[in-house]
């Protein structure tokens, strides 16, 4: 029986050195471990189709002021919709590889080295929920395209001379409970638009940590309400989908997203290069004992510009 060693990361190859199991003549049975990863956080995204690395964002809108009294023999007064903000994503090149030695493939006796070899997609997909999380991770300390950050309480409305000229989707710090849901909730529902009109978002899901797991399935499916000891009626059952989070870094944090159209959620990626995989030129005079190779390749980059659709509550 072989003992445990670290010689596999000095490698870069797939070489039977690595792995003295798989060529073991009294290895019985050979046991995945799991490779699963929960792919979460692209359902906040809006999908943007590059043509180039540099891909640029604005918004457009329709929205104009109200008429005021103005008689047929009065000078008509004229109004244009606002101008939009703008967000460019600077698509990044990531690549990593896999391959495997002569020695290996001919004298694996585990018939496992090729199953060990097909995870290299599930790093692309590994990649792309660390790529996304991060824009909600670091949303309130990285700017959107307004000028505040992501998650701010000083966001611009677009109109200038708007009869409301700030909003916020960031709440005071609270732990997830009824009551801070509720507080959410309403002022999603007293949401204007960029000229001060009323509109109104309604929670359609409710993204935690998964250390708030039990809050926050109480709190969407419970009868009662979780945190009143008089058992009085819960309002918020199935008012919206929980969704457990494990990419969220804060175990505090949680947010919750709308129902606002999807040009309007204001979280974007662009995948110019989607992950592939791509088989390498092996054998090669170079390596002719390199009998096969395979390389990830990414070219993507994510981030926010003004996240109407999210409101997030650090929680405390």
């Amino acid at each position: 029986m072989a003992a445990t060693r670290n010689y596999y990361a000095q490698t870069g190859i797939l070489q039977h050195q690595s792995y003295p199991d798989n060529f073991a003549q009294d290895m019985n049975e050979y046991l995945e471990r799991p490779s699963a990863i929960p792919q979460v956080n692209m359902q906040y995204f809006v999908e943007s189709n590059p043509t180039a690395l540099l891909h640029n964002i604005t918004t457009f809108g329709k929205v104009l002021d109200i008429p005021g009294r103005n008689e047929d023999t009065d000078a008509l007064v004229f109004d244009q919709p606002a101008p939009g903000y703008d967000k460019q994503l600077e698509l990044k090149t990531y690549r990593t590889a896999i391959r495997i030695d002569r020695t290996t493939r001919d004298n694996d006796q585990s018939g496992k080295i090729g199953s060990m070899m097909s995870g290299l997609p599930l790093a692309g997909d590994t990649f792309m929920e660390y790529l996304l999380s991060n824009v909600i991770n670091t949303g309130t300390t990285t700017a959107g395209s307004d000028g505040s950050n992501l998650f701010a309480n000083d966001h611009y409305n677009e109109r200038i001379g708007g009869r409301s000229s700030t909003w916020s989707n960031l709440e005071s710090a609270a732990v997830l409970s009824s009551t801070s849901f509720n507080d959410m909730a309403v002022n999603m529902a007293l949401r204007k638009n960029e000229n001060g009109d009323p509109m109104p978002i309604t929670p359609e899901k409710l993204s935690f940590h998964p250390s708030n797991r039990q809050v926050a399935l109480e709190l969407l499916g419970s009868e009662g309400n979780p945190d009143d000891a008089l058992n009085g009626i819960n309002i918020y059952k199935g008012a919206a989908t929980a969704v457990s989070n494990p990419w969220l870094t804060s175990t505090t944090g949680w947010f919750v997203t709308g129902n606002l159209p999807r040009e309007a959620w204001g979280l974007h990626v662009a995948k110019w290069s989607a992950p592939e995989v791509m088989r390498l030129a092996y054998p090669s005079a170079t390596y002719p004992d390199i009998v096969a190779g395979w390389r990830l390749r990414i070219q993507a980059d994510a981030g926010g510009s003004q996240a109407k659709n999210t409101t997030y509550n650090a929680g405390e």
